[in-house]
């Protein structure tokens, strides 16, 4: 569990604990407020401890307990993600709408890749609801290339970062996605 998940968790409790002690002492409305507040940060502990890692190394085949085909995973950390859209569109924004699961990523996002040429090279946009978010990096963008028709999909994105630095400054939100391939 996250730092920030506990702290939540801890406050959440102290304001259950005040909310009794102001029952007691005949203040309602101190009381309501407790709750209120501790309800507050219930919901911001399990909103931070919603969000899901994966820790599966790029290209690691998947087990299987059936005679299926055996499955890889690859994974890799998007470039671009702090460049705008061609449409004006702010990365930083759909990738923090993401994170946060705001509208229109509540239930849940839909990645895409788009294979396109830059430059005379192929790269490929990874796409959330139709929205770029990123790019793959360019040191896999070969592989990428070598196994396209092997992509099912992708199936996982983590959206890290975002707030602000110790020194007060702006940190960027970042993302790693997860492609699933089939057996070769």
């Amino acid at each position: 569990m996250k730092k920030k998940t506990i702290v939540m968790y801890v406050i959440a409790g102290v304001f259950i604990l005040s909310a009794f002690s102001g029952f007691s002492s005949g203040s309602i409305t101190g009381g309501v407020g407790c709750i209120v507040l501790a309800g507050v940060f219930g919901f911001l502990g399990y909103r931070s401890s919603s969000v899901k890692s994966v820790s599966q190394p790029a290209a690691t085949p998947a087990a299987t307990t059936d005679n299926s085909p055996v499955k890889e995973f690859y994974s890799f950390k998007l470039a671009g993600v702090t460049f705008n859209n061609d449409d004006g569109t702010s990365r930083q924004n759909i990738l923090r709408a993401i994170h946060f699961k705001d509208a229109p990523f509540t239930d849940g996002v839909e990645l895409g890749l788009n294979a396109y040429t830059y430059e005379g090279q192929p790269a490929y946009a990874v796409t959330a609801d139709g929205q770029q978010v990123g790019n793959v990096p360019r040191d896999c963008i070969q592989y990428i290339s070598d196994n396209f028709e092997r992509i099912e999909a992708i199936t996982h994105i983590e959206v890290y970062g975002g707030g602000r630095s110790q020194g007060g400054e702006k940190i960027s939100y970042g993302a790693e996605v997860t492609l699933r391939l089939s057996a070769k």
